[in-house]
């Protein structure tokens, strides 16, 4: 996939707990998804196979037999992905829905579907970031162009602060602009020392304006490789 978007853009990733016997209600994810996104999508794939017009979304999600679903705009960029994410042992899965927005510093789309999520699914985790131009987000590393290739460049944006496949016990990838932390997100950064702004009381969406991202910066000096409040992440 060629990211096409020049600009900066808002970037959220929501991971769900699905039980592995339950069907995954794509249809329903990705209207709850577009309801909220000033964007329109105008293409699809599924299972990694050619884009087709939105017009045969519905009846391709209702036929069945979809593991990854892709979600194109009017530009031809990628709106939204959902697909599994990891696979539980004794323990539900873990889906990753990945959304690409309009920047927007006030994240008002983002905030919509993550307080929706965590009232209407299990969701676990997420976040929302500015995610600048010259950065893949499905890895949320620099792109890399030259005049025969374009690859990625690992940089410490796309390193967790916690173990990523202990997600259900805490674990988060750092802090962001936007983050739904469950009760024991917010006991592990305490448990490091991570100082969190008074504000925090509990599960929940957590929206940290320019004044708490610059104190969270200052008080967390040890952290900054997690502190991911600019569009490149370090």
């Amino acid at each position: 996939m060629i990211f096409k978007k020049a600009l900066p853009q808002n970037l959220t990733k929501l991971y769900l707990a699905i039980d592995p016997t339950s069907k995954v209600d794509f249809q329903w994810l990705a209207d709850s998804i577009f309801e909220c996104l000033a964007s329109k999508p105008v293409a699809y794939a599924v299972n990694y196979g050619a884009d087709k017009n939105i017009s045969k979304f519905q009846g391709a999600i209702s036929a069945g037999g979809v593991e990854y679903l892709e979600v194109l705009d009017t530009t031809g960029a990628l709106l939204l992905t959902i697909g599994k994410w990891a696979i539980g042992k004794n323990e539900p899965d873990l889906y990753q829905c990945m959304v690409v927005g309009r920047l927007d510093e006030h994240y008002v789309s983002e905030l919509k579907i993550m307080k929706r999520f965590a009232i209407d699914q299990d969701l676990v985790y997420g976040y929302s970031r500015e995610l600048r131009s010259d950065y893949n987000p499905a890895s949320e590393t620099r792109i890399k162009r030259g005049f025969f290739s374009t690859e990625t460049k690992s940089e410490s944006s796309n390193v967790w602060m916690f173990n990523s496949q202990e997600m259900l016990a805490g674990s988060v990838k750092g802090v962001y602009p936007v983050n739904y932390w469950r009760t024991l997100a917010i006991e592990k950064l305490q448990n490091v020392g991570f100082s969190l702004p008074k504000t925090i009381a509990g599960e929940g969406v957590y929206l940290f304006n320019a004044a708490q991202q610059q104190e969270i910066a200052r008080e967390n000096q040890q952290f900054l490789n997690f502190v991911r409040f600019d569009g490149h992440g370090t």
